[in-house]
């Protein structure tokens, strides 16, 4: 089974839905952060990063995908105990928006993620720095041995 994994330093930024618009041939969403292209482009850096050098190609095989989210560390937060992170943002709108950076990259459509694997958000240790570790893994089909 092939597996990447990339990782990500900066601030995860969620995917909202937002609303598409047409005009003529062209669609675009609207209601798309800047703060969302830069993350969404950092994913795709550093997802291509990888690929060249661990060798990964394009693929169409169903897929595992992974993801542990590193939120910024709040002020207020305790220093000798960890609190979940039940703030926003949603985890689902996370993971939307790494799945979407690499589509086309990793694999050619995010419809092959047929399962997820731990997909978690939490908020920094002390001295940690936010980001994303992600991993996608390719699932061997039934009937087909490596």
């Amino acid at each position: 089974m092939n597996t990447l994994q990339i990782t990500v330093l900066g601030e995860p930024t969620p995917q909202a839905a937002g609303t598409t618009i047409v005009r003529g041939k062209s669609r675009f969403r609207a209601g798309t952060s800047k703060s969302l292209s830069f993350w969404r482009d950092r994913v795709a850096t550093e997802a291509q990063a990888v690929i060249t050098r661990d060798g990964w190609t394009l693929t169409e095989q169903p897929l595992q995908l992974s993801a542990e989210f590193i939120m910024p560390r709040p002020k207020s937060h305790p220093k000798t105990r960890e609190i979940p992170c039940t703030k926003r943002p949603d985890l689902k709108n996370l993971v939307w928006a790494v799945e979407d950076a690499l589509a086309g990259i990793v694999y050619a459509d995010d419809r092959q993620i047929i399962t997820y694997g731990r997909i978690h958000k939490r908020y920094a240790e002390l001295g940690e720095q936010s980001g994303a570790t992600i991993k996608v893994a390719e699932l061997v089909p039934a009937g087909r041995s490596e």
